[in-house]
């Protein structure tokens, strides 16, 4: 019987890395998926940059911090939840941005707004153009799109802005269908600068008839 005196200690247990969560929709090289805690170090990775954050509202971080990360993500626990990752299929435990819905109130329940961002790691290849593809795909032709919208048809409008200039966007609104709708002239104020919004919407209706072909 071994002394236990010289007996050594056992080696503490390796903590268990937390699963990473099933996608809520995938496209040819993405996943969408769930928040978890542990995406908070890829996700300030990527956001911490003046490059990202010059394109997104104020109540997007600069700098983008741990505690940024990790505020956002708790937030985003308790259904319904409206706020995704992004990562590589190749790589789904790294998020890589982020996108998220938010819908209309009153008479405009039945649209929704979509909004996202990728780190500048990852541009250039398409990726924004797949993501948002994907993102009306799930909205407008699934069921679990209608279920989220709360509407018994689900959302008939998708629609989102970008600031003036921000050229790399307004392609991929482009590239997906979306519309030019307008252009809100002086509506944003970034770092002291008056910025034109530009307004992009696509109806159910267009998007079935892309889907056809038509």
């Amino acid at each position: 019987m071994p002394d236990p005196s010289t007996t050594a200690p056992a080696a503490p247990a390796t903590p268990a890395t937390p699963a990473t969560p099933h996608p809520l929709f995938t496209t040819a090289r993405l996943q969408i998926r769930p928040l978890i805690p542990s995406d908070a170090p890829s996700m300030s990775h990527h956001a911490n940059n003046p490059r990202v954050s010059q394109h997104m509202s104020n109540t997007f971080p600069s700098p983008y911090t741990l505690d940024s990360a990790t505020g956002w993500i708790a937030m985003n626990q308790t259904p319904p939840i409206y706020n995704w990752g992004i990562c590589l299929s190749s790589a789904p435990a790294e998020v890589i941005g982020g996108c998220g819905l938010k819908p209309g109130a009153d008479v405009q329940a039945c649209g929704v707004e979509i909004g996202f961002w990728i780190g500048e790691e990852h541009w250039g290849k398409g990726y924004t153009t797949e993501l948002l593809n994907g993102v009306v795909e799930f909205v407008f032709g699934s069921e679990e799109g209608r279920e989220l919208s709360g509407q018994e048809k689900g959302w008939t409008r998708v629609w989102g802005w970008v600031f003036e200039g921000n050229v790399g966007s307004r392609r991929c609104f482009e590239k997906g269908g979306f519309r030019h709708e307008g252009t809100m002239r002086g509506a944003a104020v970034k770092k002291g600068v008056s910025i034109d919004l530009l307004v992009f919407g696509l109806v159910r209706e267009e998007w079935e008839e892309r889907r056809k072909g038509v």
